[in-house]
Formats: structure tokens, sequence, C-alpha cells
């Protein structure tokens, strides 16, 4: 497995790979999850995780049984640490750089 990947195996036998992500993955997330801090996080792990090779939307996620789900977040944890997404307003996401948002 390549560094900043990891594969797991679903109760049912397919395999889900969570890979390294980047801030694009990060931004798509924050506008599917519509403001709220936890669908951002169901989105995340859906924008950088494939199961049988494939992208899921995130609401497909909460169909998954519960052991799954403990696992592929388990998982995004311990590559990512206790995520908490950057703050939503619509200004903060939209600033330009000029505007002193990134060089702070």
């Amino acid at each position: 497995m390549a560094e900043g990947k990891k594969e797991l195996t679903l109760s049912d036998g397919r395999k889900a790979v969570i890979m390294k992500g980047t801030g694009r993955d990060l931004l798509n997330a924050q506008r599917k999850g519509n403001n709220s801090a936890s669908e951002i996080q169901w989105a995340l792990l859906a924008e950088i995780t494939e199961i049988d090779g494939k992208k899921q939307p995130w609401e497909n996620y909460l169909d998954l049984p519960l052991e799954d789900v403990i696992m592929l977040f388990t998982e995004f944890s311990e590559l990512f640490g206790n995520f908490q997404s950057p703050a939503l307003s619509t200004s903060s996401i939209l600033q330009k750089p000029q505007d002193g948002a990134l060089g702070q």
C-alpha cells in the first residue's frame, strides 16, 4: 500500500481505501456538508475514500453497518487526527488571499 493510503476490508468483503486527500477534497466536503460540522466529516470521508475502486456519495456511508462506519472513522482519525473543519462562514471561504485570509 502506498504511503498516505490505507486499505480496509468492510464486513461484506468489499475493499475500502482511504487516500491522503488534498485541500480540494476538504473544500468539496465543506460545500457538500451544508455548513454542518458533522456532515462535513462524513463528506470528507467520502471524498477521500473509495469502496471497490469507486467514490460513493457521503449519504451512502449512512447505510453501512455500524462496525464498518466505526472502522472507517477510526482509521480516518488515525490518519488525520481529531478533525475539525475550519470555520465555515461564506466570507471566510470566499475571502481572497490578498485580503489577508491565508497569510495569518
